[in-house]
């Protein structure tokens, strides 16, 4: 039986995002099941840096086409992609890349791109990219959609734009979160130090360690006690805004893979919490973090925002609502952000967070908390949403949250991603006034 092919199984994780079908992550998880654990990896570094390059790298592929594609022909595109970021980005030597690309053409069923792909990629080879002018902000020198360099220009400015795109043009680090009810962060830290792991200690989280260069997690120390977890640094706030809070009856609404769930659970152990997860393959991940990690949690397979679903009708003290999302924070974890978003899915988006605080906050006490968090970086997700939400609801406060941003707002903590540092994330705390007060 003839071995798969890792550079068709990419071509066709490309394809299925330039036809918006599927997220890289689901695609990957599956395609991979078909390799041994190298030629995976070399499947993911080969499906990762296409994407983060592929804006830029259709403008070059444009330039020395005859004619552009048909709309039909996005396996054809992918192929085109997957074999300009060999040549362009990757040690793969040349004649490999070509070749091996260009043959790809009769395993896709279209004999007739072979000369095409061939080509265009010899050309690619000669010529090589054009010098795309770094001031621009279009998409072939910021490697990012047009419309979403426009929003953050709109909303933070040219500066705080230029920045957001340079730290998403970067590899995400790998960042540890210190499960506290076994190590403190410094006790880790030396841990590591024996084990010649080279890392710096957070500066957001108290719980954050930040390693020089990703390993693999059964080389940490205490992984398989749990005694570690791997989250971004800002993600790891909400469990320390949530657990200075008093309540003893919680509910993380949109929960998986349980990041959240775990860590507010190890910060404030004695909490009663329910998490809930819209999708029942992904509860799934919710149940092997509590598992690893020894701690206890219901979790509940419903709509967050169908509150008959899953609420017994018990008025819940705290509630975290990480909302769904454009996931603009955590695009250089997800470069496939970049081709699967657009404009119109902004306002979707706001709609689906406004329907999902107006149905949840009738489960909040008198005097309790909702935490609303995002991992974007739009003001029409984060601030704006919560200034609306604010102006309907006559008991909901807004509350400050003692932690500086990355940049002033209204309403709630923005951050920003930060090369070697945090993702992009929002946080607004709102209290429900007490009846007495209202």
């Amino acid at each position: 039986m003839a071995k798969p092919s890792v550079r068709l199984a990419a071509v066709k994780v490309i394809e299925k995002i330039l036809r918006q079908q599927s997220s890289l992550l689901y695609l990957l998880n599956e395609s991979a099941k078909q390799f041994e654990a190298q030629d995976a990896r070399l499947l993911k570094a080969l499906c990762y840096g296409t994407l983060r390059e592929a804006l830029s790298l259709d403008a070059v592929i444009k330039r020395y086409l005859a004619k552009p594609l048909k709309t039909k022909d996005a396996d054809i595109q992918a192929a085109l992609l997957v074999g300009a970021y060999q040549l362009l980005h990757s040690a793969v030597a040349d004649h490999a890349a070509i070749n091996e690309t260009a043959g790809l053409a009769k395993k896709l069923k279209k004999p007739w791109a072979t000369k095409l792909i061939n080509g265009v990629l010899r050309t690619i080879q000669r010529e090589g990219a054009p010098n795309f002018s770094p001031s621009s902000w279009q998409p072939a020198s910021t490697k990012h959609p047009l419309w979403l360099v426009d929003r953050w220009r709109a909303d933070w400015g040219d500066e705080c734009a230029r920045n957001i795109v340079s730290a998403n043009n970067e590899r995400a680090p790998m960042t540890l979160r210190i499960n506290i009810r076994q190590s403190s962060v410094d006790d880790y830290s030396k841990q590591l130090n024996a084990l010649g792991i080279t890392h710096s200690i957070g500066t957001l989280s108290a719980s954050a360690i930040i390693l020089d260069a990703p390993c693999n997690v059964e080389e940490l120390p205490l992984w398989f006690e749990g005694g570690v977890s791997i989250q971004d640094e800002a993600a790891q706030l909400s469990g320390h805004i949530l657990a200075k809070l008093p309540g003893k009856i919680g509910v993380d609404a949109c929960a998986a893979p349980g990041g959240k769930t775990c860590h507010w659970l190890e910060v404030k152990p004695e909490l009663q919490l329910t998490a809930i997860e819209l999708e029942a393959s992904r509860s799934t991940r919710i149940h092997e973090n509590l598992e690893r990690l020894k701690l206890s949690a219901s979790v509940k397979v419903a709509d967050a925002g169908d509150v008959d679903h899953w609420w017994n009708g018990t008025p819940v003290d705290l509630l975290l609502l990480d909302a769904p999302c454009s996931a603009t924070g955590v695009i250089r974890r997800h470069p496939d952000i970049r081709l699967l978003r657009d404009a119109a899915q902004i306002s979707e988006l706001t709609e689906i967070q406004s329907s999902i605080l107006e149905r949840i906050w009738p489960t909040i006490a008198d005097g309790g908390y909702l935490l609303y968090a995002t991992c974007s970086t739009l003001k029409a997700e984060n601030e704006n949403a919560v200034a609306s939400f604010l102006a309907k609801a006559d008991d909901a406060v807004y509350t400050e949250i003692e932690i500086h941003g990355d940049a002033p707002t209204e309403y709630g903590v923005q951050f920003f991603p930060k090369t070697g540092g945090h993702d992009g994330f929002y946080y607004a705390l709102i209290q429900k006034r007490p009846k007495e007060y209202a």
